[in-house]
């Protein structure tokens, strides 16, 4: 009994620090919303080689364009300014073994970029195709929504302290 009391404090525990980094999804206001609704909404899915892009425009329900972009910082860079001509942009993409840096570097960029909790986005019962289109589209499509949880982002400090591999190469 004694141990399963123990297992059960450090799953709490666990699931208290996944949650501490989730930030509330009643943080959206409504002028964030309406911001959303007139801004183009970039779903992103991200991957170590290659970035699939979804650019769902103001107004409309599906994106208008899907496009596969190297993930490369100068690849990024000239993407986001590509579609700056068409006005507000958000980028949106999951969070995952790739890090932080696209939320850095587009951010730096002057782009604002949300990051969202993976476990945390919606499927539909017997929905098994995953494919990188429809998960771009699919972020798309439900942070215009306001369907979606941000994460705060930690910095590179914060981030570099989490990781386990850190101790190991000093």
């Amino acid at each position: 009994m004694k141990q399963s009391n123990t297992m059960v404090r450090s799953s709490i525990n666990r699931v208290k620090k996944i949650k501490a980094k989730v930030l509330p999804p009643t943080a959206m206001s409504s002028t964030e919303l309406l911001a959303i609704w007139q801004s183009t909404v970039i779903g992103m899915d991200v991957h170590k080689q290659k970035i699939t892009v979804a650019v769902l425009p103001p107004a409309t329900a599906e994106p208008t364009e899907v496009l596969e972009i190297e993930n490369h910082p100068k690849a990024v860079a000239r993407m986001a300014h590509r579609l700056a001509a068409r006005g507000t942009l958000i980028f949106v993409y999951e969070a995952g073994p790739c890090g932080y840096e696209i939320h850095r570097h587009l951010t730096h960029l002057g782009y604002p970029a949300v990051v969202i909790a993976p476990a945390l986005v919606p499927h539909r019962p017997g929905d098994r195709v995953k494919t990188n289109r429809r998960d771009a589209t699919k972020l798309a499509s439900l942070y215009r929504s306001g369907e979606l949880t941000r994460i705060r982002v930690p910095t590179r400090d914060e981030e570099a302290a989490r990781d386990p591999g850190a101790c190991a190469r000093r």
